[in-house]
């Protein structure tokens, strides 16, 4: 009887003492990323999903990375309406999309609309407290507005 119980005490104080370790390996990972992707991850991630080769992927970097400079200064400017930087954005992605789209084949430019349409669909991008964009669903006070 006592070899059982000094067993489980045994065996409880291990999965206690696993717990204490992975709670720790968890606590050191870095936060999770929030904002919108680096003008890198955009490419990257555009080049998986076209298949660009590697000229284009040269021609394309510096138009990513103008729109991500472009998007924090617009961002960073507090003197600005709200609804003059949300049309002022709209201007610097349709711009983007421009200049990418100048770059691809026809059928990459089919795959690229059909991205870009999706991306619609699906809302804006994740990112900030309210994913980067406009709040679904009811607000946060209980379905009064303020």
């Amino acid at each position: 009887m006592k070899t059982k119980s000094a067993y489980l005490s045994l065996l409880s104080a291990a999965v206690w003492g696993s717990s204490l370790l992975a709670g720790n390996a968890l606590a050191q990972q870095p936060p999770p990323q929030h904002g919108p992707p680096s003008p890198e991850e955009r490419l990257n991630r555009l080049t998986t999903d076209l298949g660009l080769s590697a000229a284009q992927v040269t021609k394309l970097k510096p138009v990513f990375a103008d729109t991500a400079t472009k998007m924090k200064a617009l961002h960073d400017d507090s003197s600005t309406p709200q609804e003059q930087k949300k049309e002022k954005g709209r201007e610097i992605m349709h711009a983007a999309d421009s200049a990418i789209n100048a770059e691809l084949t026809s059928d990459q430019k089919t795959k690229f609309e059909e991205l870009r349409k999706k991306r619609k669909q699906d809302g804006p991008p994740s990112g900030g407290p309210n994913g980067g964009g406009e709040r679904k669903g009811p607000p946060p006070s209980g379905g009064k507005t303020q």
